[in-house]
């Protein structure tokens, strides 16, 4: 189980929010991977990470939580789609990238990143919500 130093729920949304407690418990505990960061403070470190992050990546929540997302990349990272989702961040829409991430133990993890901006009522970004699944080798199909 991951630690998380503030309550689940008050993380984003203090007193009643506009989520049930039920779906904040199902966005938890998905095996996809979904990291939440705070655009507003500075290098956008994490703020939230679920357990489908950990298992997928081998980090716990109190290893990551403050980091910016960098330290998933590696030698093997493509720093042109890296460059992309930086531009692509700046402007506020959302995005879907293939990335080459390495988990804790330096096994690499291609993912396919899909990245949600979060705003508030008044159109002001709140957060990044990054949606991280996990893509395996492809087995080749034998030929016809």
């Amino acid at each position: 189980m991951a630690y998380y130093p503030i309550p689940f729920r008050d993380r984003f949304h203090p007193g009643p929010g506009p989520f049930p407690d039920h779906v904040l418990r199902l966005i938890h505990d998905l095996s996809t991977g979904i990291v939440v960061t705070d655009p507003n403070r500075p290098d956008n470190p994490i703020v939230y990470v679920n357990e489908g992050f950990t298992t997928m990546t081998g980090f716990r929540a109190d290893e990551v939580i403050g980091c910016n997302c960098r330290f998933l990349q590696g030698p093997g990272s493509d720093m042109n789609t890296v460059a992309l989702m930086r531009d692509l961040l700046r402007s506020r829409i959302p995005f879907t990238v293939e990335l080459l991430n390495y988990r804790k133990d330096g096994a690499p993890l291609p993912v396919r990143l899909f990245v949600i901006p979060i705003f508030d009522p008044s159109g002001r970004l709140l957060y990044y919500a990054g949606i991280h699944h996990a893509l395996s080798a492809r087995p080749e199909l034998p030929e016809p």
